[in-house]
């Protein structure tokens, strides 16, 4: 039976409620309008999925039981996101994010920013806590990958030639990278074998490119209304993610004159394109991509002694692929 993310997250449900008390204690700033701004996000509609990630590596690699690392560790990551989540609405001008309103629509840009700024000044000083440099030089190096990822796709907007490699190069750093950082430093906590580690950061690698391509696809799926964002909005803003570049790669050259034109145009809207996706097949290549991503996701976890967390770890990879939004 298909498994929903409450039903994988109902293992860990003890320790999901103890990292809420901590988001929202440890959140706490002097400035109310950053309290204001980190509050309409963290406290939004939110499915901690990587938060999750973090426990489980956790507990599957051996912690014990009555440590309180990892509900920290969970803490900072979803502080770094949540910080990469008001970066992202104000560089990509949304309007919606969870359903809502994004914050930079209602307190401006630089609210949101400098909040972002806030919550990833308060990761890093929680990470002291942890009395472990190991952790801390991993976490440093791998914001720096997420931000060169963001400034990499940015330099390719409205490129429609870039290779499906480099488009993984650039989503392995700008998305994955925190899914990565979830599993294994979840595992850094219990072990210090590194083939355990490096199985660990290979699961949580490819779990972030699956999110990233299945949230791709949902983008070119007009049939979707659960996304809580306006489908077609990588499109019309120039982004070039896998359906599209795998259409242009696809396309007879005449067709790629047409879609690179297009690509370019400001104006162009997902039913513009929607014929070369369909054309191409597009999309089902794009899944045929995810479901290799699965399997490679799935082969990183043998590595690890098999257990009820571990379970819950394969079981998230089937909830990945089949995400509808």
């Amino acid at each position: 039976m298909e498994q929903t993310i409450e039903d994988i997250q109902q293992l860990i449900a003890n320790e999901l409620h103890e990292l809420e008390v901590v988001i929202s204690t440890q959140a706490h700033s002097k400035s109310e309008l950053a309290n204001s701004v980190i509050n309409h996000l963290l406290k939004a509609h939110s499915k901690r999925i990587r938060p999750t990630i973090v426990i489980l590596s956790a507990l599957a690699n051996g912690l014990i039981q009555d440590s309180t690392d990892h509900i920290e560790l969970a803490c900072i990551i979803e502080y770094l996101h949540t910080a990469s989540l008001l970066h992202d609405d104000v560089i990509d001008h949304a309007k919606k994010r969870r359903s809502r309103d994004t914050a930079h629509t209602i307190w401006g840009n630089t609210a949101s920013i400098l909040s972002g700024d806030f919550l990833h000044a308060k990761a890093f000083q929680m990470t002291t806590d942890l009395n472990c440099y190991s952790i801390q030089q991993v976490l440093a190096d791998a914001t720096e990958n997420v931000i060169e990822g963001e400034l990499e796709h940015l330099h390719v907007n409205r490129n429609i030639k870039i290779t499906k490699m480099q488009y993984l190069n650039i989503i392995g750093a700008k998305t994955a990278k925190l899914f990565t950082l979830s599993s294994q430093l979840g595992c850094m906590l219990a072990t210090d074998d590194s083939n355990s580690i490096q199985a660990m950061a290979e699961y949580g690698h490819h779990l972030g490119i699956i999110f990233q391509i299945v949230d791709d696809c949902l983008d070119y799926q007009e049939s979707n209304s659960k996304l809580g964002k306006h489908i077609g909005q990588d499109i019309q803003e120039g982004k070039p993610t896998l359906p599209i570049i795998i259409a242009y790669q696809k396309c007879c050259e005449q067709d790629q004159e047409k879609l690179a034109i297009l690509f370019r145009d400001k104006s162009t809207t997902l039913n513009d394109v929607k014929p070369f996706l369909d054309k191409t097949h597009a999309l089902k290549t794009c899944y045929d991509e995810i479901h290799t991503a699965a399997d490679l996701a799935r082969q990183a976890l043998y590595n690890i002694p098999k257990t009820q967390y571990r379970n819950a770890l394969e079981n998230l990879i089937e909830f990945a692929c089949k995400r509808t939004h």
